[in-house]
Formats: structure tokens, C-alpha cells, sequence
């Protein structure tokens, strides 16, 4: 346990760039989704009520627009949809298993997800249900990038105001001298 002096220095260390906070993503993604928020807050006085907000929302909005894009596949190329919607269910699976590590990043699935919602709403397809298709199954896979990464940058940002949150959560947290 370190006092409010240490606990200060960590934070200005990090901020600083001399330190370097990792949080492990499977770990951050399960104290948003397992962890209720009143055991939370009597951990370090703090409700995230807008951090699981998100985080719940990511969990459960990418299972929900992944049925989404495989009922749009049906519409869209009948029987054909019988080979499309298990190649998008292994690519969605595929992105689900990356986005829990480190080095994966939101901004190339947020891109996709822009172009994709702008094709569909420019009308630049022929048939518009393609496009929807597409934009809904970019989503899909959003979410489940947003799930990770979101859940880190909150626990990340949580532990360095509350140290508190650093005593209860720091078992998913790794400090180290950055260089």
C-alpha cells in the first residue's frame, strides 16, 4: 500500500511519460461486465455508472448487430447467405479474439464502420440492403473493438484519479519505467 505522496508521483510519472500503466484487457473488460457497481464503489468510493454504460453497450450491441447482419444476409443474397454468413461469423470471431490484445486498435474498424455507414446512406450501391449488410457487420465488429478498448481506457484513467481503484484493481495493472 503506498501513501498519498508515492501515489502522487506514480500519477505525475505517468502522466510525464516516464511510466508507463498498462492494464490487462480481459481483465479491465470483466470488472465493467462481472463486477456490480455498487461492489465498485465501496472498493474506491467511485460509481462508473458511464463506464459500464459503454462497456455494457459494446458487450451486448455486437452479438446483437452480428444476428443483424446475418438476417440482412438472408435478405439480401437468399440462399447465397448460406456461405456468407459463416465466413462473417469466423471473421467476427477472428476480430473478437484479436481485439483482447494490447496492440489492437479501434481506428481502422472505426474508418471501415465511417465508409461503410456513408456508402449506405450516400445510396452508392445498387441494391441498398448490401450496404446495410456491410455497415451493420462493420458495427458488429466495432463493438466488439470498442468493448476492449474502452474498458482499458476507463480502468487506465480510473486507477490514475483514485488510488483507491489502483489498491483494489491493481492485479490487472502493470507499471513500468517507460524507454
Amino acid at each position: 500500500m503506498m501513501n498519498d505522496d508515492q501515489y502522487k508521483t506514480l500519477v505525475q510519472s505517468a502522466y510525464d511519460g516516464r511510466l508507463l500503466v498498462g492494464v490487462d484487457r480481459v481483465f479491465a473488460r470483466k470488472l465493467y461486465t462481472g463486477m456490480a457497481t455498487s461492489a465498485i464503489e465501496e472498493a474506491t468510493g467511485e460509481a462508473p455508472y458511464l463506464e459500464k454504460l459503454v462497456v455494457w453497450f459494446a458487450f451486448l450491441a455486437s452479438p446483437v448487430a452480428m444476428l443483424g447482419s446475418a438476417v440482412l444476409a438472408a435478405v439480401a443474397f437468399h440462399w447465397w447467405a448460406l456461405l456468407i454468413v459463416p465466413v462473417a461469423l469466423l471473421w467476427w470471431m477472428f476480430n473478437r479474439s484479436t481485439s483482447v490484445r494490447g496492440g489492437s486498435s479501434i481506428w481502422f474498424l472505426t474508418l471501415a464502420l465511417i465508409a461503410s455507414v456513408s456508402v449506405h446512406f450516400m445510396n452508392l450501391l445498387a441494391i441498398p440492403r448490401m450496404s446495410g449488410l456491410v455497415a451493420v457487420f462493420a458495427f458488429a465488429l466495432w463493438c466488439d473493438r470498442l468493448l476492449y478498448c474502452a474498458s482499458t481506457f476507463f480502468l487506465r484513467a480510473f486507477v490514475l484519479r483514485n488510488q483507491r481503484a489502483l489498491e483494489a484493481f491493481g492485479e490487472g495493472i502493470t507499471i513500468r519505467e517507460a524507454g
